[in-house]
């Protein structure tokens, strides 16, 4: 909408684009805080897993649910009502679900980086445990 619409509008007009913009505001924080507490969760259990298997899979997921959150939101912006302002939340939304992807992506290659830390200590002090590390390494490059 264009300033120039804006000016036309009347107060009730406005205060009601102002509580419809409220309440996307509200639904967006919510979806934020959930999509936040499942990246807390996953982090937790990639924090726990033994293995470079698990945590691959552990942050497969966590990339799975961000990009899955943002699709269904995108897809429900698209088949609303709205115009300009449509056009302008959507772009918004997706630089902000780009965002949510890329820390993700980021955590996730920080957690991939401290199991493997973990790994190598771990392998360090035990040979049986390097050569099954290494056993598993080959058949993933295989694949």
């Amino acid at each position: 909408m264009t300033e120039r619409e804006l000016k036309r509008l009347s107060r009730g007009e406005l205060v009601e684009l102002l509580l419809e913009e409220t309440r996307r505001s509200e639904a967006l924080a919510q979806q934020l805080q959930k999509t936040e507490a499942a990246l807390a969760d996953r982090r937790i259990q990639i924090e726990k897993s033994g293995t470079l298997a698990e945590a691959a899979l552990n942050v497969s997921g966590v990339l799975e649910a961000a990009d899955k959150a943002a699709r269904l939101y995108l897809e429900n912006l698209q088949f609303s009502d709205g115009g300009d302002r449509q056009a302008r939340m959507l772009k918004d939304t997706e630089a902000h679900c780009r965002e949510m992807v890329d820390r993700a992506k980021k955590d996730a290659q920080g957690y991939i980086g401290l199991v493997m830390n973990k790994l190598k200590k771990l392998a360090e002090q035990d040979p049986a445990l390097e050569q099954a590390l290494i056993r598993v390494a080959q058949k993933e490059t295989k694949q």
